[in-house]
């Protein structure tokens, strides 16, 4: 597993509250779970920021914080699929999603750079 680098509180509150990321310059809807942005990219989802080293960014009341990221493609994981599933607004086809997203899509984690 790879190593997270924690944000300050303030940016990761942020990250949670936000309902998306400025990754680069594509702007994701994500979900954030244990220390990272969890997003579904591909098929009928948004398109993929791409792998690699990134410029992470969110807009809050608090402020603009901006952060070094790491995006990896990760496997499908029940936990983060249920999360992601559950915050995903007016799905096209309603529960059948996941089982969409597990033909067209991959799942991408951006954790902070350590």
């Amino acid at each position: 597993m790879m190593s997270v680098m924690p944000l300050s509180p303030s940016a990761e509150e942020a990250a949670k509250k936000a309902g998306a990321l400025w990754v680069g310059d594509a702007l994701v809807w994500h979900v954030w779970h244990d220390g990272s942005a969890w997003l579904v990219c591909g098929g009928l989802e948004q398109d993929s920021p791409g792998t690699g080293p990134a410029r992470v960014t969110v807009r809050a009341a608090a402020g603009v914080f901006t952060w070094d990221a790491v995006v990896t493609e990760e496997p499908w994981s029940p936990e983060v699929l249920s999360l992601l599933h559950d915050s995903r607004q007016g799905p096209p086809d309603g529960e059948a999603q996941p089982q969409r997203w597990a033909r067209e899509s991959v799942l991408l984690r951006i954790s902070p750079a350590p």
